[in-house]
């Protein structure tokens, strides 16, 4: 076979690892999120799928900040799974020692060799699905790399419309069912094909900045143009009617949003989406970005104003009552920071939370804890503080080169999805902090396309300084 024909062949290979892992992501989507195991087990077979049609003729560069990121996530767990010598593993871990004692010490001598997972089936199935969403970070990287980025842009249409409009018809005809399950929970909110409403609004949140993008940043206009007339030569161009499409797609998303009645998912979406528009503004430098922009928000909120918002402003004013927060997120926080203070050096064990957090609780006793409400906190708690700060850190790192490379990159497809990514990190990061949406398969799945994406644009920005660095204003 000739250089050119393996090179077609590596292409239709990518091309067709991309399209399953589309498949993959809407398939977890439409199944609750992926939450049910026969699904994350069919999305972990998928993802690998992918990733064999992606890599067999090998892996792509990788910076190394992403290096020495995955390389610590995954391998915690792998360690946490190593029987150590019962010794090693309370100098290491002096409460798991003092754990294995206080179980099995009436009942037989402690064991000679111990994990410091205090709950290694569920690590081992938490690490499965860790490994997924790494080879999904990979393939997005080397899509990216390789001018497949629109594939991620065509999912989010679809899947994202999809939802919108489903969860639209809940929340105004009443019709709360996802497709023949009858819904039990937020029964008076959109949520899509989700269970809970806020991880409805974590979907919607990391979508709404890539349809943004795609309306801010334009073909760059004759300077001599006032900002009236640059605004109407938008509408009235050519390509006034993709605009028009991207306006109305734009919209139904954001009810939808503000249906959910996801209060931090509201506030994290409009950080994402006000992120987005301040690229777009230091990168084209004209105050028609701004009214774009306006006029963009101003069609969702006349036709919510119009619908009613009292269900969802409501919402909000709940958190002004005594004590709001003391009923549901504050004293899980509390406990979950104990957790933490015994374990903060190498944690419980990824996917843990649930086994060990019984130990912990001290409010809702009727209550079974399945995640933190809190993605910082849980995963602190799984991983250890070290692995959780390097983690975070890392993404946000991340998210400040997503932004960059949209002010600093050259071709339109490259700053609409390095702005995309950018909002969309910002976004499920700052809903990471009151929810657990990295723990659902689905978002987690889409965020770490996202992640993969934003690496391989930052990469190709080059480094802050440069030729095309970015100045502020």
């Amino acid at each position: 076979m000739s250089q050119v024909e393996q090179h077609a062949s590596g292409e239709r290979s990518l091309e067709l690892g991309g399209l399953l892992l589309a498949i993959v992501f809407a398939g977890s989507v439409l199944a609750f999120g992926g939450v049910i195991t026969t699904v994350y087990v069919l999305m972990e077979a998928g993802v690998l799928a992918a990733a064999v049609l992606c890599f067999w003729r090998g892996w792509p560069r990788i910076p190394r900040l992403a290096v020495l990121v995955l390389a610590v996530i995954v391998g915690v767990p792998l360690l946490q799974l190593v029987p150590l010598p019962a010794g090693l593993t309370a100098l290491v871990s002096p409460h798991r020692g003092a754990f294995a004692v206080q179980l099995l010490s009436p009942f037989s001598p402690p064991p000679a060799y111990l994990a410091l997972s205090l709950n290694p089936h569920a690590t081992q199935v938490a690490l499965c699905k860790l490994i997924a969403y790494a080879l999904a970070f990979l393939i997005a990287q080397r899509l990216a790399i390789h001018g497949r980025g629109s594939i991620l842009l065509r999912t989010l249409v679809i899947v994202g419309l999809f939802e919108a409009c489903y969860g639209l018809v809940q929340y105004l005809a009443g019709w709360q069912y996802i497709f023949t399950y009858r819904k039990v929970f937020y029964t008076d909110e959109a949520t899509g094909t989700y269970i809970n409403r806020n991880h409805f609004a974590g979907l919607l949140e990391m979508v709404l900045p890539f349809v943004l993008a795609g309306a801010l940043f334009r073909r760059p206009q004759r300077a001599e143009l006032g900002v009236k007339r640059k605004l109407l030569a938008a509408i009235s161009s050519e390509n006034s009617f993709k605009l028009l499409s991207q306006a109305m797609f734009f919209a139904v998303l954001c009810l939808a949003l503000f249906f959910s009645r996801s209060r931090m998912g509201i506030a994290a979406a409009f950080a994402g989406l006000l992120l987005v528009g301040v690229l777009s503004y230091l990168r084209q430098r004209t105050r028609s970005v701004v009214w774009l922009l306006l006029l963009l928000l101003l069609i969702p909120a006349c036709y919510a104003f119009w619908i009613g918002t009292d269900a969802v402003i409501s919402r909000f004013e709940d958190l002004n009552h005594a004590g709001a927060m003391e009923q549901s997120r504050l004293p899980v926080w509390r406990d979950t920071l104990r957790a933490v203070r015994d374990f903060k050096w190498v944690g419980t064990g990824l996917g843990t939370y649930e086994s060990v957090f019984g130990r912990y609780q001290t409010n809702l006793l009727d209550y079974r804890y399945e995640h933190a409400h809190s993605d910082y906190l849980e995963f602190a708690m799984e991983l250890g503080v070290p692995a959780a700060l390097l983690l975070f850190g890392g993404l946000w790192a991340l998210l400040a080169g997503a932004a960059r490379a949209a002010v600093v990159g050259n071709d339109r497809e490259g700053q609409v999805l390095a702005a995309g990514c950018a909002g969309a990190l910002v976004a499920i990061l700052l809903h990471a902090i009151s929810d657990f949406n990295l723990q659902i398969p689905a978002n987690a799945l889409l965020f770490c396309w996202i992640a993969g994406t934003a690496t391989a644009r930052a990469a190709q920005a080059g480094p802050p300084g440069g030729r095309g660095a970015l100045r502020w204003p």
